[in-house]
């Protein structure tokens, strides 16, 4: 299943990037990606002015959506996925 425009919009955002482990030279990084579960927020802090912006379900990647971002970063070399969202 593909995701449609507004959850590949929202994925695409979050790119692969190289990081060390902690302790460890540059040199010596694992490539890291982080997959988003959703974009909803239920801090309502004062000073946010996306919250409308992103607290839509229709926004939230599907189930399929996450496995084939996590699919797609392995295949980019990643050893290492993070999990960021809410």
């Amino acid at each position: 299943m593909v995701p449609d425009a507004a959850v590949s919009a929202v994925s695409k955002r979050l790119p692969v990037v190289a990081a060390p482990p902690p302790g460890q030279p540059a040199a010596a990084g694992r490539r890291v990606a982080l997959v988003s579960l959703t974009t909803m927020c239920n801090a309502r802090c004062g000073f946010c002015c996306v919250l409308d912006l992103l607290n839509r379900p229709e926004l939230d990647p599907s189930d399929a959506a996450i496995r084939a971002s996590m699919a797609e970063a392995r295949a980019a070399g990643c050893t290492i996925i993070g999990f960021t969202g809410g």
